[in-house]
């Protein structure tokens, strides 16, 4: 009986020393981890759940994502076609209409005037010839013509009261130079006339030089 006491009471000792052998820490830092991980554009890495606890963590490197910076590539495709249009300007610049009228379009610019007795001007060796201006032009008579008045007109007939002075310098001399500015605005047709003798006469046709 004795025995038997001492055994049972053995077994309780044993029983109570020993207890549970797990540790409690293991399970606070156990590394399984529970959640998952995602990304998140660029190079975002979020994680949900907790390694070792109940509460989150995120990883966020806070890099730009690199498909939305500028591509180098498209700058320069840039740079090249403003180069290309400043080069199409250039050229269209060297290439394009002269600036002003095309004086080349009229006769003269410069006429030797003389006289055939008292029926005719004699310009550039032509007797009474029709003459064709272009406005915005410059244009010189040289007049040898002694007693012939050289005048240009807005009608045809002789003396000065109808004398057409828009632009010009000298009109209705004998000896000397006569220069006409053609105005913009001068009207299609005038006339050269002698301020003496009706015969000594023709049309001026002006026109644009374009």
């Amino acid at each position: 009986m004795s025995m038997r006491h001492n055994l049972l009471a053995t077994s309780l000792v044993l029983f109570a020393c020993g207890g549970d052998d797990s540790d409690d820490s293991d399970t606070n830092n156990d590394p399984t981890t529970s959640g998952s991980a995602t990304m998140t554009g660029g190079n975002t890495l979020s994680t949900t759940g907790d390694p070792s606890s109940e509460s989150g963590a995120t990883i966020d490197p806070s890099e730009t994502d690199p498909s939305s910076e500028t591509d180098p590539s498209s700058d320069t495709s840039a740079a090249a076609d403003s180069s290309s249009d400043a080069t199409a300007s250039a050229d269209s610049s060297s290439s394009g209409n002269p600036v002003g009228p095309d004086c080349s379009l009229g006769d003269g610019p410069n006429f030797a005037v003389t006289n055939a007795g008292i029926d005719d001007y004699v310009i550039d060796g032509v007797n009474d010839p029709a003459l064709t201006v272009v406005r915005g032009c410059a244009y010189t008579f040289d007049i040898t013509a002694s007693n012939h008045p050289f005048y240009i007109n807005t009608v045809q007939g002789t003396g000065s009261d109808n004398a057409y002075d828009d632009g010009v310098t000298g009109n209705g001399t004998e000896v000397g130079q006569i220069t006409w500015d053609v105005p913009a605005d001068a009207p299609d047709s005038l006339f050269y006339n002698c301020g003496n003798h009706p015969d000594m006469t023709n049309t001026i046709t002006v026109i644009n030089g374009e």
